[in-house]
């Protein structure tokens, strides 16, 4: 049950820890009509995850989730509905340690139509669709599973029906 999830142990802003290389990233918990949420797997690193990207000098971070949530799963009609909120998670890339300032929000299906998703978002994701209980089971990081019990926690009914199958492309 995604409820007996533990949350993200997280214990705060570390801007002032004096660590390297920090970047803004956003992006969406998107929900369709029957309360399923979309998830991305990334098979050449064993990931399951949420969609997310950097957002760009000057954007705003509700702006670059809905921008990032396109590009990597190719759904055009999104919404979003609530600030889920911030969070920080640190890595370790190529030899650095990198902190990353995440932003989420929870979005809604509007419709099935796509766009084309750029060559490199299509090539390292593929895009899928699971009740909250699997998708909380399947996300690969802590961090991304707290994200899902915030958005949870926050959704107002479920929006009107949407059939994905009827893509306009």
């Amino acid at each position: 049950m995604i409820g007996a999830m533990k949350p993200y142990p997280f214990a705060g802003d570390p801007t002032d820890a004096g660590l390297p290389t920090c970047y803004h990233a956003a992006g969406c918990v998107v929900f369709d009509s029957t309360g399923q949420v979309l998830l991305l797997a990334r098979p050449a690193r064993g990931e399951w995850r949420l969609p997310k990207g950097h957002v760009e000098a000057g954007e705003e971070a509700r702006t670059a989730a809905l921008r990032e949530t396109t590009e990597e799963s190719g759904y055009a009609d999104l919404e979003t509905l609530n600030a889920i909120g911030e969070q920080w998670v640190l890595f370790h890339w190529r030899g650095a340690v990198i902190r990353r300032r995440e932003s989420f929000f929870t979005a809604r299906l509007l419709s099935g139509a796509q766009k084309v998703r750029p060559a490199d978002d299509a090539g390292q994701f593929e895009v899928h669709w699971f009740p909250s209980e699997e998708a909380g089971r399947r996300l690969s990081f802590a961090g991304e599973r707290n994200v899902l019990l915030k958005a949870l926690a926050v959704l107002d009914p479920i929006p009107a029906p949407v059939d994905k199958a009827q893509a306009t492309g």
